[in-house]
């Protein structure tokens, strides 16, 4: 009776450990086709590690974006991690959220070049995030 418990135990711990270690793939949750922003996200459980395919996440948000008309999708930040099932002991699953912004490199508008400065998408997104306010922006891109 023992041996059997003992194989009902190792057998769990194989399989927890199986479903733990295979990376987790993004979905294409959300988005705004105006903003050019998606939203790409996982799930995982208490006993997953919750690691995510971050190759197949860039390769998805790049697709959706080249379908839109750009060329790349750069990610805002890491993910977010939010709970989303509660279990006696708290948190039981977790769902983790990278936000995209589609961008055309090295392109500028007729008007930009005609006044002889042009700043891309993606150099006003570093300048943002940089911490550059809009007028600064602004006027580094006239």
């Amino acid at each position: 009776m023992r041996l059997v418990n003992y194989a009902v135990y190792i057998v769990g711990i194989v399989l927890i450990i199986a479903s733990s270690s295979a990376p987790k793939n993004f979905a294409v949750t959300g988005g705004s086709r105006s903003d050019a922003t998606l939203k790409l996200s996982y799930e995982y459980g208490l006993f997953e590690t919750g690691v995510a395919n971050e190759e197949q996440g860039r390769i998805s948000a790049k697709k959706r974006c080249k379908s839109w008309g750009y060329d790349q999708a750069e990610p805002f930040d890491q993910g977010l991690r939010s709970c989303i099932g509660r279990g006696s002991s708290g948190c039981v699953r977790w769902r983790v959220e990278w936000e995209y912004q589609c961008v055309n490199i090295g392109s500028s508008t007729k008007n930009s070049e005609e006044k002889g400065k042009s700043c891309s998408t993606t150099q006003i997104l570093t300048m943002s995030r940089a911490g550059l306010d809009d007028e600064q922006i602004n006027e580094i891109c006239k």
